[in-house]
């Protein structure tokens, strides 16, 4: 009889951790709902908003707004200091891919790095060390190759260039980003790329959004934006941050037009990814236009943003960003930054995350925070 039931508890104690775990033993990284069954506080919006903040990583459940923090155990293991992490480019919230500033030292010199997590938080193969200028770093969809922006700092005047490497941490392709005239310099390079599921890369440098062919670093112009008419010389505007649909057919980015003390004066354009039709997404009434990250949805139908909430007229360093999903399809529709309503199809995006009541709240706080809409 004890036989009997000792073998019921280990069938009972294995069922508990399929449940608890899933077949992949993604290690807790799925986050706990904590709301009530079958509650859905963003209408149809699906998914989990991967967020970065503060080197940590939090992954929150945009139909129960609850968030849970990614493992980290051991990370200062890895890296001295680390400058933030990126999920999976192929968004299937299994691994992460961390970045680190000055992770480790040779002589009196300070290196950079990049690696590769589990879900568990346990590094993947060897750690890439490279020399000081390691800025953006993502892995492709397919998570077989890892591309990154890399400056020398210690050129007078450093060219950013884009390169990949294979699984092995071997590079299979490289190339200067191109220098079309004034501004090619470190301010002017780290403006963001993202992979595409063919293997394809849009990137922003200067004035312009490039597209690569597959697997490989040399690109070619696919928007260019208008000269400036400030006599002093001013760069803007600028393309920032490009975001390619899921399926590939469009590009949406940040339309860059100038720079405060703690802003970049930015709107949201769509165009299609040959570059035709570019259109605003959506503006705020008033004179500041302060949009800031976007992410595609899965499905393609929508575009998240954070837009920083100036209706007092002033900008702090502590400011918030409201959280907007906007019908990718839209044109220049206005946003109400005092209300709510629904219109145009807008969803005002709640969770709990950094909520200190533990109630429904609509922004995040854009100086700690970068986010991928994962599946």
């Amino acid at each position: 009889m004890e036989m009997i039931i000792h073998k019921l508890l280990l069938v009972v104690t294995a069922v508990l951790l399929i449940i608890m775990f899933g077949c992949g033993g993604d290690s807790g990284f799925n986050p706990d709902p904590n709301s009530p069954s079958g509650q859905k506080i963003n209408g149809d919006l699906t998914g989990h908003l991967y967020v970065s903040k503060e080197f940590e990583g939090w992954s929150i459940d945009l139909e129960t707004g609850r968030a849970t923090q990614a493992p980290q155990d051991g990370w200062y293991d890895y890296v001295e200091n680390y400058n933030g992490m990126h999920g999976y480019q192929n968004h299937n919230g299994t691994g992460f891919l961390l970045v680190g500033i000055d992770c480790f030292r040779d002589l009196d010199i300070y290196l950079d790095c990049f690696m590769k997590l589990d879900a568990s938080g346990k590094v993947i193969g060897e750690k890439m060390i490279i020399p000081m200028g390691l800025h953006d770093t993502k892995l492709s969809r397919d998570d077989n190759y890892i591309a990154t922006i890399y400056a020398d700092q210690s050129l007078d005047s450093p060219l950013a260039t884009l390169m990949i490497y294979d699984s092995a941490n071997q590079v299979v392709s490289f190339a200067t980003m191109h220098d079309d005239g004034p501004g090619g310099n470190s301010e002017s390079y780290d403006s963001g790329f993202e992979w595409l599921d063919n293997g394809q890369i849009i990137y922003a440098y200067k004035k312009s959004i490039y597209i690569t062919g597959p697997y490989s670093a040399e690109g070619t112009p696919i928007i260019t934006l208008p000269e400036s008419s400030d006599p002093e010389g001013d760069l803007h505007p600028v393309p920032d941050e490009p975001r390619a649909s899921p399926d590939g057919s469009k590009v949406a980015f940040r339309y860059v037009t100038g720079l405060g003390h703690y802003e970049s004066y930015a709107t949201i354009w769509i165009a299609n990814i040959d570059g035709s039709d570019p259109h605003q997404l959506a503006h705020v009434p008033g004179s500041y236009q302060l949009f800031n990250y976007l992410d595609w949805s899965a499905d393609g139908k929508y575009i998240l943003v954070g837009e920083w909430d100036t209706a007092s007229g002033s900008v702090t360093s502590s400011q918030e960003n409201r959280l907007y999903a906007i019908p990718s399809d839209s044109r220049d529709i206005e946003l109400d930054q005092f209300e709510c309503n629904g219109d145009h199809g807008v969803i005002c995006v709640r969770t709990y995350f950094e909520s200190l009541d533990e109630s429904l709240i609509n922004s995040i706080n854009l100086f700690s925070n970068v986010f991928e809409w994962i599946e």
